[in-house]
């Protein structure tokens, strides 16, 4: 069961609908400057954590390849660096980031002394347990614990993803798009054309209305600034095993070869990827594939 967190009443705004009748029907928004007394969970999918001991004074001299970093307010991974000391000029890093959300990648120049912000991006072992539509459920097995990832954060790792298979989880101690997205609905003051469309698009990130009264007449919103306030830790990938164990359930029997001299053929898994493999690798073997490089690394 997801982990609910209970917001208290504060000196907050709020949302307040309105409408002329108890049924579901097209409404209007206003706004009040006092809090609701309506109680609004949120049902988190994210972790409280205490802050990330980050080095003092960290600047682009200590950059290295995996540091995690802020830019613009969103998390980077380095993947290469380079620092340059010029003949003129002062010395500076050339760093490639791979952006931990949208998964791009950019190249990015630090004067060398500059200081930098760290990522607070931590890892925490889940198993997966189900694809429930576009989204893949993990579970902490210490507490039953349910984590949703969207698919676009999962991407091509599909491939070698199983139900009972441990992943982490990658979470980051800051504000991420997730709800920066729901910041631009519900505080973007766009307009609903009925109160299904405001719970809709509240319950899609994560939230439920609890102890709404008969209608909609006080229904209430938590401003998203109290909201992003509240909650440090978001989900913002995972990662699967570097080295999986898989079963075959296909190959090409018309392959042929001298396996002494390593011939190879294709290999269909049980989870969807295809690998090569030696040629004396037969269906129903179980392989063990280096999930970075999609190699065949043995049996078993």
């Amino acid at each position: 069961m997801a982990r609910i967190a209970t917001l208290k009443p504060s000196t907050f705004h709020c949302f307040r609908l309105s409408s002329s009748s108890s049924s579901p029907s097209p409404s209007s928004l206003s706004f009040a400057s006092t809090p609701l007394v309506l109680p609004i969970r949120v049902l988190t999918g994210t972790r409280r954590r205490p802050k990330f001991p980050k080095i003092l004074a960290f600047t682009s001299n200590d950059i290295k390849v995996g540091t995690n970093i802020e830019v613009d307010g969103a998390p980077w991974k380095v993947i290469e660096f380079l620092h340059v000391k010029p003949g003129k000029g002062a010395a500076f890093v050339r760093t490639t980031l791979r952006n931990y959300v949208t998964g791009n990648t950019v190249e990015k120049t630090f004067r060398a002394g500059a200081k930098v912000e760290q990522a607070d991006i931590f890892k925490e072992t889940k198993q997966y347990t189900y694809k429930d539509g576009g989204q893949f459920v993990f579970m902490d097995l210490t507490n039953y614990e349910e984590f949703r990832l969207d698919e676009s954060y999962v991407g091509d790792k599909v491939k070698w993803m199983k139900e009972g298979m441990d992943c982490n989880l990658l979470f980051w101690n800051g504000k991420g798009p997730l709800w920066s997205s729901i910041e631009m609905t519900l505080c973007g003051r766009n307009g609903f054309n009925s109160w299904h469309q405001v719970v809709s698009a509240w319950c899609h990130c994560g939230l439920e209305f609890t102890g709404v009264g008969r209608g909609v007449e006080g229904c209430g919103i938590v401003d998203m600034h109290t909201i992003i306030g509240e909650v440090d830790n978001e989900v913002i990938g995972f990662e699967v095993p570097m080295n999986v164990k898989l079963t075959v359930v296909d190959v090409d029997p018309s392959a042929k070869g001298d396996s002494a001299q390593g011939g190879s053929k294709p290999a269909t898994l049980e989870t969807g990827a295809v690998v090569n493999v030696p040629l004396f690798i037969e269906r129903d073997e179980v392989i063990t594939v280096d999930t970075e490089t999609g190699q065949y690394l043995s049996r078993g």
